[in-house]
């Protein structure tokens, strides 16, 4: 007997930009979310800046963010913690216990304009200043996703 399955492929060739820091800045209950250093994966084509624990992007369109930290790794910590996540200084949502991962990370796309700065805070009274935070944006341009498609022969 003989057959044939195609299976298409989306090969995606936008840069994946890694984002690092360790604890966060005092606010209250919310504490703004600390990042310092920045690398890319792929080819840097320069779509974010990270300054002073802030991204600017600087393309209009649409970015793929996760956003996560050490804090729900703790073994005793039951509970996920909250992200507010914050455009140019004015909270924009927040993303509670049930919008997370499995892992603790926050997924989303969204609508940015070129010079749009974002920040992340946690809002937690129970939090230490040592956790290390992750974040991961990706600008998503269309011309560089492509498609492929493979013929398997059975």
């Amino acid at each position: 007997m003989y057959s044939q399955q195609h299976i298409e492929k989306m090969i995606d060739k936008n840069p994946v930009y890694a984002i690092e820091g360790i604890g966060y800045n005092e606010s209250g209950v919310k504490k703004l979310m600390n990042f310092s250093k920045l690398s890319a994966q792929g080819e840097d084509k320069g779509e974010i800046m990270l300054t002073n624990n802030e991204i600017e992007v600087t393309k209009n369109g649409i970015y793929r963010i996760s956003v996560s930290s050490e804090i729900n790794k703790n073994p005793k910590d039951k509970q996920q913690p909250i992200f507010a996540v914050h455009i140019n200084g004015k909270e924009a949502f927040v993303a509670r216990k049930g919008n997370l991962s499995a892992e603790g990370e926050y997924y989303f796309q969204i609508q940015l304009k070129k010079g749009d700065v974002l920040s992340f805070s946690i809002v937690d009274e129970a939090i230490t200043a040592m956790e290390k935070n992750s974040l991961r944006i990706s600008f998503t341009d269309p011309a560089l996703i492509t498609f492929s498609e493979q013929v398997v022969q059975h």
